[in-house]
């Protein structure tokens, strides 16, 4: 069904997923536009901007939604990612820290946004805390990859990273794109990650 926003969206995030981004964008523009009143579909539109790097369009389409309902948590985690990729952890930390729990997906962003800001004692804290998660069955690799990151601990974030697709970890699918693993763009483990996705699809 052509005027069916969720099909949009659906097509819009697999094209993400393959790096496709324009076309992302204007298929989530599309979904947006037929339902401009589901706020699901304006903050996946932030979060293509956000992979784009487009953090000034992403930070006024985030920030329309929290005005339109400041509880929805799912706008305010990708606006925390979007100041966290211009710099400003500590204005990060004040929205990850305003939601009751990390949104799906974004078990990792507290403890990113600790280790940018230098809050280092932090940071392994939250490390721990996702260990005991994944020990409890949770797929939460990617988020851990994303934090050892930060922290310029390399080497662990890629043994991380080669976990998250066996533990279906949520957003090693925007591998490609996502701005939380720039700092390990020059490592053979994202290749060998791409190469287990692909060979997974």
């Amino acid at each position: 069904d052509p005027a069916d926003a969720t099909t949009w969206m659906r097509l819009a995030l697999a094209r993400a997923m393959q790096g496709r981004l324009d076309d992302a964008l204007a298929d989530m523009t599309h979904a947006r536009d037929l339902e401009p009143l589901t706020l699901s579909f304006a903050t996946n539109v932030g979060l293509i901007l956000y992979l784009k790097r487009d953090y000034a369009r992403a930070s006024e389409e985030l920030e329309r939604v929290l005005q339109l309902d400041p509880g929805f948590d799912s706008a305010r985690a990708l606006l925390g990612r979007v100041l966290l990729a211009q710099g400003d952890a500590d204005a990060a930390i004040r929205e990850f820290s305003a939601q009751p729990m990390p949104v799906p997906g974004g078990d990792g962003d507290l403890g990113r946004a600790y280790a940018m800001a230098g809050r280092i004692e932090q940071a392994h804290a939250e490390i721990e805390r996702l260990n005991r998660r994944a020990s409890d069955g949770f797929g939460v690799a990617y988020d851990l990859a994303a934090i050892h990151a930060a922290l310029g601990e390399s080497d662990l974030a890629c043994a991380a990273l080669r976990r998250a697709v066996d533990d279906h970890s949520q957003l090693v699918g925007f591998l490609a794109s996502d701005p939380a693993m720039d700092p390990l763009r020059e490592r053979d483990c994202l290749d060998e990650v791409q190469k287990q996705l692909s060979q997974r699809e």
